[in-house]
């Protein structure tokens, strides 16, 4: 029997040697609803059940290995935007590490702050094109630091197609579900466990019993063009 303890679902030896065996050529054959059936119906009821948790168990992984990429791009991009700010404000003020020491045996008149401006630099044209010119380099300076700090925040853009990673199990685990699910006339379900396995499995052709069960499913619906 499939034993279920703690909430999870163990398969015997014996248990995976009947199931083996069943698959869609058995279908109008074995009637799991037939009384002298039934311990072969329960069977089949929980293999569905613990191949469709373990498949939730896989889709679980890939969502939490995920989200935790997510976490460490976004921490990586936080990183390097705190350092273009540190670049940033290092660049606003070039003379924040550099010590001034004042010569004491100056005049007056040169240690003075009035009026020291006008006397060193006065107001000429050729000062004011230079002041001009030099506001337009503070400007370009500080365009550039403000596009090395824009610059990385694209980065998780370029990257959001690395989570679309395909989930680590075999594709015939959605055959044999589709098998399991035909066998117990459940036809919605097996159609779409098929579909699965015909994305995943490119030479899906050379699978017969697959064929077979998914062109049974195909005359359920009278869909005889697909």
């Amino acid at each position: 029997m499939i034993l279920e303890e703690s909430g999870e679902l163990s398969v015997s030896t014996q248990e995976l040697q009947a199931l083996a065996s069943l698959d869609s050529r058995q279908y109008g054959f074995l009637k799991l609803s037939a009384p002298e059936n039934l311990k072969k119906k329960a069977l089949v009821l929980k293999a569905v059940k613990y191949l469709e948790r373990m498949l939730i168990q896989a889709y679980n992984q890939k969502k939490k290995a995920h989200n935790e990429d997510d976490k460490a791009k976004k921490k990586e991009v936080a990183s390097v935007v705190a350092e273009g700010v540190k670049i940033k404000q290092e660049a606003d003020n070039p003379l924040c590490d550099v010590g001034v020491t004042i010569d004491e045996s100056l005049p007056a008149e040169i240690m003075s702050t009035e009026g020291s401006g006008d006397a060193k630099q006065p107001s000429t044209p050729v000062n004011e094109i230079k002041t001009e010119d030099g506001g337009d380099a503070g400007g370009s300076k500080e365009d550039g630091s403000e596009r090395e700090e824009e610059g990385p925040a694209t980065e998780p853009d370029k990257q959001t197609g690395d989570g679309d990673r395909d989930i680590s199990i075999d594709p015939k685990t959605y055959c044999k579900l589709g098998h399991f699910h035909l066998l117990l006339e459940d036809y919605e379900k097996a159609l779409s466990a098929y579909q699965k396995y015909y994305a995943l499995k490119a030479d899906h052709w050379r699978d017969v019993p697959f064929l077979y069960g998914l062109g049974l499913v195909y005359f359920h619906y009278n869909a005889f063009r697909w």
